[in-house]
């Protein structure tokens, strides 16, 4: 029984001195020898008070700033963040427009070649028909193009006009 009491009095012992050491680690005025201990909230004796006002202006002045660097660093991770997905989001719809682009493409041309099969009558007088290969009429139609006159003088002169800028190259 006797060391049951000396255990729980070394074990009482240890956690007093535990508390103690823990409360020396934030002691912040006591030097080499263990001069004392310094409140942050009144001025150490020897110091001038606008000293330790000024001092103390300063401590609230970096928390101050200490306190905007973090709130600036989580405004940017948040900034950076949001850009990622808003990157992420553009080459998503990059994607989707060159998709929609492709599949339009290939739609107009599906439909301008069922558009090229459909057959239609189309009248015209003899002295519309200029055939411009031969000379003559061909006996068969099926390989003519039906072209304005208009269109053909406007392509004519943009020949060559094309070629007469083409020797100033």
């Amino acid at each position: 029984s006797v060391s049951v009491s000396l255990t729980s009095d070394i074990s009482e012992w240890n956690e007093s001195d535990e508390d103690k050491d823990s409360e020396d680690d934030y002691d912040i005025g006591e030097g080499e020898g263990g001069a004392g201990i310094y409140d942050l909230d009144t001025c150490p004796p020897g110091c001038p008070q606008a000293d330790y006002d000024q001092t103390v202006a300063f401590r609230e002045m970096r928390l101050d700033v200490e306190e905007e660097i973090v709130e600036q660093k989580h405004l940017l991770e948040s900034v950076r963040r949001e850009t990622e997905v808003l990157g992420k989001k553009a080459k998503m719809a990059r994607q989707n427009l060159q998709q929609a682009t492709t599949e339009l493409q290939e739609f107009q041309l599906e439909k301008q070649r069922k558009l090229n099969l459909i057959e239609r009558m189309v009248n015209i007088r003899l002295d519309q028909i200029n055939y411009f290969w031969n000379c003559s009429l061909p006996s068969d139609f099926d390989q003519v193009l039906i072209f304005r006159s208009d269109n053909v003088e406007q392509l004519q002169n943009r020949i060559q006009s094309l070629e007469d800028e083409k020797p100033l190259q």
